[in-house]
């Protein structure tokens, strides 16, 4: 996908319709994480290309993605929220469709489940974007051999982008001041 943070118009819609089952922070870090620590690897002297592989696949998703997300929707993500709240007078930092995220979190379990519909999501999604997406790893022989076409990219990218340009514009900046 062109830009990471565009993986968050497929779940945002759920918080949207549902904000009492699903967790906005969950939803939104599942979703961006299996790309936001990919540069660490290549810093690593040990890196090999099937780091990409891991966190781009289910098994990734459901395990190395998971934990992480899980870290991040708990402890990380929240305060950095906080300070945003503390220090700005702006509600945007840490409001969505007219909803506080940090009063509007859900229990363990709505938290896990949320992280694993944005993990699961952005896997499923990159298939349409990465020819050959690993999502079945570790079996090599299953993979989609998606045919990078041109025009199916740019209407690919046009729809997610123009997606996430009206859900953020919505519902995080009309509706969070």
């Amino acid at each position: 996908m062109a830009f990471t943070a565009f993986h968050c118009a497929l779940v945002w819609p759920l918080f949207i319709l549902k904000p009492k089952r699903f967790d906005f922070i969950g939803l939104s870090v599942g979703a961006v994480i299996p790309d936001l620590f990919i540069p660490f690897f290549y810093v690593l002297p040990v890196y090999e290309e099937p780091a990409r592989i891991i966190t781009h696949s289910l098994i990734g998703a459901f395990t190395f993605d998971f934990v992480l997300a899980l870290i991040a929707a708990l402890y990380v993500v929240p305060k950095v929220i906080r300070y945003f709240k503390r220090t700005s007078p702006d509600p945007r930092g840490y409001k969505f469709a007219g909803i506080d995220v940090l009063e509007q979190r859900g229990s363990l379990l709505v938290i896990a489940c949320s992280i694993l519909i944005g993990t699961t999501s952005h896997v499923l999604l990159d298939i349409l974007y990465h020819g050959g997406s690993p999502v079945f790893y570790p079996l090599p022989s299953v993979m989609f051999p998606l045919d990078e076409v041109l025009p199916w990219e740019i209407f690919v990218h046009g729809t997610i982008l123009l997606a996430f340009v009206h859900l953020a514009y919505v519902y995080w900046w009309k509706m969070g001041s």
